[in-house]
């Protein structure tokens, strides 16, 4: 894209990323549980939205979407980590025999780089 068109002149230095500014990443976060997870049976778990159910579905092409789930955007390494953080902790874990702090789920986290 050119200078004139919103572009970045070639050479140019870094540009501050403001909320107004594309994110660098965008998140999305949840858990999958084969067992029985925070009361429900094999269900899924958005990680950035208090723990909304989402809905895992593949198109006719195998690609799986995640119906319902939260996109969170980052706009700088601070921002990514922190939505890692949340997500993180709200998974579900429990007390085990071998180990303190388990977790019950698979967690998956999809970034999706804008820049």
């Amino acid at each position: 894209q050119s200078p004139a068109a919103g572009g970045r002149a070639a050479g140019a230095g870094p540009t501050a990323r403001g909320e107004d500014a594309l994110p660098l990443v965008e998140v999305t976060f949840f858990e999958i549980g084969g067992k029985e997870l925070a009361g429900h049976k094999g269900c899924a778990h958005d990680l950035l939205n208090a723990r909304a159910p989402v809905r895992l579905c593949s198109d006719t092409h195998g690609t799986t979407h995640v119906l319902g789930a939260v996109v969170r955007a980052a706009h700088d390494g601070a921002g990514l980590l922190q939505t890692l953080s949340d997500g993180l902790a709200l998974r579900c874990t429990e007390v085990t025999e071998r180990n303190a702090n388990s977790s019950r789920s698979h967690a998956v986290c999809a970034l999706r780089f804008c820049a």
